[in-house]
């Protein structure tokens, strides 16, 4: 039988765990208010949840569009229709997230408002996230904390409108927040370390910005296992270095790195199988890497800026905090982890990555409020009754809700224009022939220049790293449709405006004509062509021969005779297909496109 005595002898693990939850309920010696969640908290967490899956419904087809969505959407259409990204469509973000979307993509077909139906695909990713956020803070905190956080973070503006674009750091986000859940609930076992190598493998190819995560666990670990050593909890005269060293240790970091390894190798052997590793490895890695982007003393100049310097102030502090009191620290560890990761990454990425996007915060912002939530708990521990908790929490979210509604507002009708865009692309073009746009915001079609004009491609046109030929390329391919845009050069703008003339949102192949009896005019890109004027088609003379409806006209300068009243009028020459499906430069576009049509026909 075991005596009284024994119970001071149990380890500070076995104590907390024998306390349980209780044992989160104190933060710098204070008492905080109790971790139970009330039905009251229950039920607002609830309509909350159910307010955010309106809005994402909601969102998903009134919310604007950055660049990024439909160069996204393009890829995807790549995959979906048996072309394979670096290689046959230009690409400069890792695979697994366009690879994953292809099948739906595929479901759903050609319509015009696609990007409203993937968008709400994403929805789980959000569910998944917030989630991981509730874990992480009932794990590290309480129950009750770990609630409110994740309150909190669903409603908050800045994640939740991105978490709703359709782009690869949504799924980014999620990654990386299902891996510090791996990492924080429970002993770092092996399995343990292989299923967070596997993640984290994962999550790289989403996204190599997942370096910076590696980094970030890298650094905040080295810190946890230095606080370890400050409250003496391993044995005297062990060094850090030769506990790392040992038998376990190594088994356990090879676990980790035999986790990390596995979908990456799927994928490079993907490529390698199509003979695609050289363009994988352009599109990675070599395009985004701009030679003198970044350097030392632009990394030490970010690091200074607030609020970087005041998150690497907090590191320290953290550290001595933890290390004061060696008995609790069973119940610190993962905390101290938490927060040292919620420190390190906005620095990392302001100091490492050269150029910063605000969707590169979305997996720091639910981590900032993980933190901040447990001071909101001991703010109101203090107040007592006269500020209770949960006032204070609703009202940051009625708050969050109205700076959500100020930034985007979820009735807006806009979109419908950029759908109105891609129904005329898919009235005036067949799949394999050649749209030309900047960034693959027309989605359906391919593009006769390889490169996307984002900010990377335009600095390597800037510097000559790349051969600014878009027009060749649009003569060789005879591109007949182009989506006028400011991101081309100006030779590629200049050449567009000469050989292409705008019908609605659209410029088609083309030309206007200044009025008079006899009027010459060059053609660079052969096709069929119409003559037309205000009334519709125009009869005239070409080269010598009448010229009345749809002829075919070869590259060159060319004569034109018109007689009568058509001497004085405004006339355009302009691609038959546009002019047959009533498209033209003098007169609004027929309606292309028609909500409610096709699968999800309700959205």
């Amino acid at each position: 039988m075991k005596s009284a005595s024994a119970s001071p002898a149990l380890s500070n693990e076995r104590a907390l765990k024998e306390r349980g939850e209780d044992a989160g309920n104190r933060i710098s010696g204070k008492e905080r208010p109790p971790a139970r969640i009330s039905p009251a908290e229950v039920a607002f967490a609830v309509a909350v949840a159910l307010l955010l899956l309106a809005l994402r419904w909601g969102y998903a087809r009134s919310q604007s569009w950055g660049s990024d969505e439909p160069q996204h959407l393009h890829v995807v259409w790549g995959w979906a229709t048996g072309r394979l990204p670096y290689r046959d469509v230009f690409d400069n973000h890792s695979p697994l997230f366009h690879l994953l979307c292809s099948p739906f993509f595929r479901w759903l077909g050609e319509r015009p408002d696609i990007m409203a139906p993937m968008r709400f695909l994403l929805a789980p990713l959000l569910a998944l996230s917030l989630w991981c956020v509730y874990k992480i803070g009932s794990r590290v905190f309480s129950r009750r904390m770990g609630l409110w956080a994740t309150v909190l973070t669903g409603a908050f503006p800045p994640f939740f409108l991105k978490m709703g674009e359709f782009r690869t750091d949504v799924l980014w986000t999620t990654l990386w927040l299902v891996s510090l859940v791996v990492l924080t609930h429970g002993k770092l076992t092996r399995q343990r370390l292989f299923a967070a190598g596997l993640v984290l493998g994962a999550t790289f190819c989403v996204s190599m910005k997942s370096l910076l995560f590696l980094i970030t666990l890298l650094f905040a670990g080295a810190l946890v296992l230095t606080a370890r050593y400050l409250t003496g909890e391993k044995p005297r005269g062990v060094g850090i270095v030769r506990a790392l060293c040992t038998r376990e240790a190594l088994l356990k970091a090879g676990a980790a790195v035999a986790g990390f390894v596995i979908v990456p190798l799927l994928l490079l052997a993907f490529f390698a199988w199509h003979d695609a590793l050289g363009p994988m490895y352009y599109g990675i890695i070599k395009h985004n890497t701009i030679p003198g982007a970044q350097s030392v003393s632009t990394f030490l100049k970010r690091l200074i800026e607030f609020p970087n310097l005041l998150l690497l102030l907090a590191i320290p502090a953290g550290v001595v905090a933890a290390s004061r009191r060696a008995r609790a620290w069973v119940e610190r560890k993962d905390r101290l982890f938490i927060l040292l990761v919620a420190a390190l990454f906005h620095p990392l990425l302001c100091g490492l990555w050269p150029m910063i996007t605000p969707q590169d915060f979305m997996p720091w912002y639910p981590l900032v409020i993980l933190c901040v939530v447990p001071a909101i708990f001991w703010a109101a521990g203090r107040a007592g009754r006269k500020l209770p908790f949960v006032a204070v929490g609703v009202l940051l979210v009625l708050l969050e809700f109205g700076w959500m509604f100020a930034e985007e507002s979820p009735l807006k009708k806009e979109q419908a224009k950029r759908f109105e865009v891609i129904a005329q692309v898919l009235r005036l073009t067949q799949p394999n022939e050649f749209l030309m746009d900047a960034k693959g915001e027309m989605i359906f079609r391919p593009r006769p220049y390889y490169y996307v004009l984002e900010t990377l491609t335009r600095k390597r046109l800037k510097l000559g790293l790349l051969a600014d030929d878009l027009p060749q390329r649009l003569i060789e391919t005879r591109t007949a449709v182009v989506r006028h845009s400011s991101r081309m050069t100006p030779a590629s703008l200049e050449f567009v405006e000469s050989n292409y003339i705008e019908v609605s949102k659209l410029h088609v192949l083309g030309q206007r004509l200044k009025p008079g009896a006899e009027i010459r005019f060059t053609v660079t890109i052969p096709s069929e062509y119409t003559l037309v004027g205000k009334d519709g088609v125009v009869s005239a003379t070409l080269d010598g021969t009448p010229f009345s409806g749809s002829r075919w006209i070869e590259p060159g300068e060319h004569r034109l005779e018109v007689s009568g009243a058509q001497e004085t009028q405004d006339l355009a020459l302009v691609w038959s297909r546009a002019v047959a499906l009533g498209f033209s430069p003098f007169h609004e576009p027929p309606v292309c496109y028609t909500p409610g049509s096709g699968a999800f026909g309700w959205f």
